[in-house]
């Protein structure tokens, strides 16, 4: 379980990045030190209506001309997120709504 001021101790073979990737995709703020990463403060969250963020993400994609798989690999991300997105059953993390925005902006959808 994450929580702030967690230190995780690094090592020459650590996978940085996947361990950055993931406390960011937890909420929280992460700080990188030559031999540990520390868990930092978590972002305030906004409440999100899943089902109205569905709907709305489901209508924007098709209004800016992208399937499902095409919107995926602009995201980074794979089709069933897409699809478990748009159906409601998970909501995209804090940073893959800042891509999905920024994806949008480009298409100025």
């Amino acid at each position: 379980m994450l929580t702030e001021g967690l230190r995780i101790k690094t090592y020459p073979d650590t996978d940085i990045d996947a361990y950055v990737r993931w406390i960011r995709d937890e909420g929280f703020r992460v700080s990188i030190y030559r031999d540990a990463i520390v868990v930092g403060q978590k972002y305030k969250s906004r409440q999100v209506d899943v089902r109205a963020y569905s709907k709305e993400l489901r209508k924007r994609r098709i209004a800016a001309g992208f399937t499902e798989i095409t919107f995926a690999n602009a995201l980074g991300v794979s089709q069933q997120s897409v699809r478990d997105w748009e159906a409601g059953r998970r909501m995209p993390s804090y940073f893959n709504r800042q891509i999905i925005e920024e994806v949008f902006r480009r298409e100025k959808v």
